[in-house]
């Protein structure tokens, strides 16, 4: 636990807990001393193993795969690492820092007003996703996120779509000539959060980049219809929903919307063959969908969270 005032925690210097997880607690920081990272100004947010997790070897390489791949892939959607490392007995994690809200709270703000939340906000917002998958999809080697929901993925004030939390990601570990991610999650455990996991993710069957794909189809049906589509009232009947229930039509439960029906089915097929064959793809069919006048982000926020520093 963070102690009233700030800590030290090697050239940081920890202001305030942002987050707290099973694995890891974030911190807003400051850089701090003539040996503190390069290329960090101003706030980041820390990453720090928890004190009991550090004797764990599988926990550390976890954590540690995370903060290779934050700190190796770029792109303007993924939320930037600046540096990892160990300090004070610590494993730590430097991250820009987002100044925004998660989108689970801005869909459910969203929606407890009317309108609700706009069609055109809902294919902006899951289309920018989109594209920052398709990038990880594409690295060498190739990363699969495997948790994309709406808790890992942030808006900011200033109107951007940054993607969070790459702590179970799948690293393709084969040449860049073979199919990646040729195994799937270890059996008897679950990897990422069941409401928005693929199919074949639950099932332990074999991934590629089109999970991920799954998991944007149900972000965009939660977000175009304001209502959870998988979740139940535990997560074996929310696995047994994915692999099982019916998948209404968008236009089943907002009518007029049926110009999205064909977008949404497709990337919620449960066969994997019959999705968008990338996070691409969808992004680009999803942008085809967008209306001449559809609204800036940042307005958006602006509206929801006129005094954000309270909100």
């Amino acid at each position: 636990m963070l102690p009233a005032t700030p800590t030290r925690l090697g050239s940081f210097v920890l202001e305030r807990r942002l987050a707290f997880g099973t694995m890891a607690e974030v911190f807003l920081a400051q850089r701090h001393g003539d040996d503190a990272p390069t290329g960090i100004d101003g706030a980041v947010a820390v990453k720090v193993l928890l004190p009991h997790l550090e004797a764990s070897d599988a926990h550390v390489a976890q954590f540690l795969n995370e903060a290779r791949l934050a700190c190796t892939l770029r792109h303007p959607n993924l939320a930037r690492g600046h540096s990892y490392g160990q300090a004070d007995g610590r494993h730590y994690l430097a991250l820009e820092f987002v100044q925004g809200k998660d989108l689970g709270a801005v869909a459910e703000r969203a929606w407890k007003r009317s309108p609700g939340l706009l069609p055109d906000v809902a294919l902006q917002i899951v289309a920018a996703v989109a594209d920052a998958l398709h990038h990880a999809h594409g690295a060498t080697p190739a990363v699969v996120h495997r948790d994309v929901c709406p808790q890992n993925v942030m808006l900011t004030y200033s109107g951007a779509v940054k993607v969070l939390d790459f702590g179970v990601a799948w690293v393709s570990a084969r040449g860049s000539d073979d199919p990646p991610f040729s195994e799937g999650a270890p059996s008897g455990r679950l990897v990422g959060t069941a409401a928005y996991c693929s199919p074949e993710q639950l099932l332990g069957a074999p991934l590629d980049a089109r999970a991920d794909v799954f998991s944007l189809g149900v972000l965009l049906h939660e977000l175009l219809t304001g209502k959870r589509l998988f979740r139940r009232d535990s997560d074996h009947q929310t696995m047994l929903a994915v692999v099982e229930a019916d998948v209404p039509k968008v236009s089943q439960l907002r009518p007029k919307l049926e110009a999205f029906d064909e977008a949404v089915l497709r990337a919620l097929q449960r066969d994997p063959r019959r999705r968008f064959s990338t996070a691409g793809a969808l992004a680009d069919s999803l942008r085809e969908l967008l209306s001449p006048e559809a609204p800036a982000l940042a307005g958006v926020l602006a509206a929801l969270y006129p005094e954000p520093s309270s909100a």
